[in-house]
C-alpha cells in the first residue's frame, strides 16, 4: 500500500498539462525529454548512508520509470556495483531496452583529481564507469567537483579533468562536471571559466538548478555568462526561497519537484531553452517525503510536476522579447 501523500508539495498535480496551448515561443516548445536521476528513483535510501545503493531492484526501478513515461535513467555508481553482483552488463542493457529507456547516464565520479589511496579508489571507479558507459551506450558520465579535501588549485584540476575527458572521449563518451554550492566550483563564472580552460570537446558542465540558485545565480547571469556549448547536462529540482537548516541538509532533505518551490524552475527552463538547450532535462529530487513514496508513485509524481513546469516555461516570453534587463517571469 502506498503511503499517503503529504500536503503541499510532492502531490499529484491537479491541473492537466497545457502543452498544446498557444506559446509565446510559437512552435519552439522546450524539450519534453526527461531523465530520472538516480536519487529520484532510489526509494527509501539516504544519500549519506554507507554505500548509498538503492534497496529496490534495478529491474523494478526501470519498470516503474518506463511505465511512468520517462525517456531516460541515470544510474548511480553504487547501484551499478550492486546490480553487477548478480547480472552481467549485457543483462543490464537488456533491462533498459525492455522498459523503453532510450537515454542512459552514469553518475557520479569523485576524486578524479586525487592521488595516493584516494586516487587509486577513484581510478577503480573510473574504469568501472568507462567500461559500463561503453557497454550501455551511455550519453554521458557525470563527475563531481571537489568537495571533500583541500583546494589543490585550478592548474591540477584542469589537467586532470582534461586527462579524464581525453580517456572517456577516446571511447566516444563525454564527461559532465557538476559545479555545486558546496564545492570549490560554487560560482557559475568560475565553473564556466574552468571548463573553458580545460578546453576539451568531451568535457562540459552539468548544471543543476538547485545548486545554481543556492549559489546565487540568476537567470540573467545565466544568459550573460553561459554559452550552450559549455553544457552537457541540465538538471531540475526546486526548493524554498532560502536555505532551510544547513546547506547540506537543504540539499539532501528538501529538494522539491520542479515548479513546486520558489526557485523559478520555469524561468530557468525558459532561459536554458533560449540559450539553445535542446537536450533532456534531468530531474533530481531528494526529500524525506519523496523517499517515503513507493518508487512507482515517486516517479509518476515527479514526472507530472516536471511536465507542468515545462508547460509553464513555454508560456514565458523568450529572451528576444523580454524588456531589456527584465526578469524571466
Amino acid at each position: 500500500m502506498e503511503p499517503s501523500r503529504p500536503s503541499g508539495s510532492l502531490i499529484e498535480p491537479a491541473r492537466a498539462p497545457v502543452s498544446e496551448t498557444a506559446s509565446p515561443r510559437g512552435d519552439r516548445r522546450v524539450s519534453r525529454e526527461l531523465v530520472a536521476t538516480s536519487w529520484t528513483s532510489a526509494g527509501d535510501v539516504h544519500p549519506g548512508s554507507p554505500g548509498a545503493a538503492s534497496a529496490v531492484p534495478l529491474q523494478d526501478r526501470l519498470a516503474a520509470a518506463g511505465a511512468a513515461g520517462w525517456d531516460g535513467f541515470s544510474l548511480g555508481l553504487a547501484d551499478l556495483r550492486a546490480v553487477l553482483e548478480t547480472a552481467s552488463i549485457s543483462e543490464v542493457r537488456g533491462m533498459l531496452d525492455a522498459h523503453g529507456i532510450d537515454l542512459i547516464q552514469l553518475e557520479l565520479l569523485s576524486g578524479w583529481w586525487a592521488d595516493g589511496a584516494a586516487g587509486a579508489r577513484a581510478d577503480a571507479d573510473r574504469s568501472l564507469l568507462l567500461d559500463a558507459a561503453a557497454a550501455l551506450d551511455a550519453t554521458v558520465i557525470k563527475v563531481a567537483a571537489d568537495t571533500l579535501g583541500p583546494d589543490i588549485g585550478e592548474p591540477r584540476h584542469v589537467r586532470e579533468l582534461d586527462r579524464l575527458a581525453a580517456e572517456a572521449g577516446s571511447r566516444g563518451i563525454p564527461v559532465a562536471l557538476e559545479p555545486t554550492a558546496i564545492s570549490n566550483l560554487s560560482d557559475l563564472a568560475a565553473a564556466v571559466g574552468f571548463i573553458r580552460a580545460v578546453d576539451n570537446p568531451f568535457a562540459g558542465l552539468c548544471l543543476d538548478l538547485w545548486h545554481l540558485r543556492r549559489s546565487g545565480t540568476t537567470n540573467e547571469q545565466l544568459a550573460a555568462l553561459l554559452s550552450i556549448s559549455d553544457v552537457l547536462v541540465v538538471e531540475l529540482a526546486d526548493g524554498a526561497g532560502g536555505v532551510v537548516g544547513s546547506l547540506a541538509e537543504d540539499n539532501l532533505e528538501r529538494r522539491l519537484p520542479p515548479g513546486e518551490g520558489a526557485l523559478d524552475a520555469p524561468g530557468f527552463v525558459a532561459t536554458m531553452h533560449d540559450l539553445g538547450w535542446r537536450g533532456p532535462w534531468g530531474v533530481e529530487i531528494m526529500a524525506d517525503a519523496h523517499r517515503r513514496l513507493t518508487v512507482p508513485a515517486a516517479l509518476r509524481i515527479a514526472r507530472a510536476a516536471t511536465m507542468l513546469c515545462l508547460d509553464e516555461a513555454d508560456q514565458r516570453p523568450s529572451l528576444r522579447t523580454r524588456p531589456e534587463g527584465g526578469p524571466n517571469r
